[in-house]
């Protein structure tokens, strides 16, 4: 079991052995982590990502790789930036859209119930397609605008998925536990990042892991690896537990940690499946 091995190869220290987990049980990419990308929770100004840090041609051309090698399939890489509607830092949920538009739209009617401004926008996004958006400009096309209503339904105000008491209480624990330099971890301060997760701020693994929970989606990460490192890092995986391998639930990404782009695995122009209906 994974967490099983991550306490004992941490010799039960939980805050390394769940640094260990959200790093896919690489102990190389651990000891390599300076924790930047958790320490980012408890700071009050938040640097925008710039382009330069988007990497280029070999990252692209490594998560390419890595998607034939390991995950045995062809697929267009897409970086659909960081805007969504009125909001920055949106890469992830701008590959969050793209990846449920490309899935079975059976699915999406249980994911999204009770939330018609999203489904809304996800239905034109469906109908449009995710190449199209691309073409005409991501930032007020269906695709940022699902992107801008999924963030909303996640991360926004008191009825935020984050802040819901169930889902705190699995996701907080872990905020908490993360053994990372900065403020003491509060209730006060993981309600702060939550607020600035809805507007700028940059989803990290636990946000991945909540979406994969709440919307039960199979989310692989594909790592970009550093020409530095020892060896290759290891793709990461959230869903929920025991679900099982399901090729219409699964939404690859790749991400050299300060940004997400979309790991599609059908090609430009492809239809897009049957929409799903906007309404509950």
């Amino acid at each position: 079991m994974d967490i099983t091995r991550a306490l004992e190869q941490t010799s039960f220290v939980f805050g390394r052995a769940l640094l260990l987990l959200l790093n896919g049980l690489d102990s190389q990419r651990a000891k390599h982590d300076t924790f930047e990308r958790f320490r980012r929770h408890g700071l009050k100004t938040v640097r925008g990502v710039h382009s330069e840090m988007l990497g280029g041609d070999a990252v692209v051309a490594q998560y390419k790789q890595r998607a034939r090698d390991e995950f045995h399939f062809e697929p267009n890489v897409r970086d659909l930036g960081q805007y969504a509607g009125r909001t920055t830092g949106a890469c992830f949920w701008l590959c969050l859209a793209a990846g449920l538009a490309e899935c079975g739209h059976e699915f999406l009617a249980q994911a999204l119930p009770g939330n018609p401004s999203a489904r809304q926008s996800m239905a034109e996004l469906r109908a449009e397609g995710v190449q199209r958006c691309v073409d005409m400009g991501v930032r007020d096309s269906p695709l940022g605008l699902t992107a801008e209503a999924l963030r909303t339904h996640f991360c926004a105000g008191d009825a935020a998925v984050l802040l819901r008491p169930d889902m705190k209480a699995k996701v907080y624990p872990a905020f908490a536990g993360l053994d990372v330099r900065g403020p003491a971890r509060t209730e006060q301060l993981y309600r702060r990042w939550v607020q600035k997760l809805a507007a700028k701020e940059y989803a990290d693994e636990l946000v991945v892991l909540c979406v994969a929970l709440e919307l039960a989606v199979h989310i692989t990460v594909i790592p970009f690896t550093p020409p530095a490192a020892l060896q290759q890092w290891a793709a990461a995986s959230y869903r929920p537990s025991g679900a099982a391998e399901d090729a219409s639930r699964t939404i690859y990404l790749g991400n050299n940690d300060v940004h997400y782009v979309h790991i599609s695995r059908q090609t430009p122009g492809s239809a897009s499946a049957a929409p799903v209906s906007p309404t509950s």
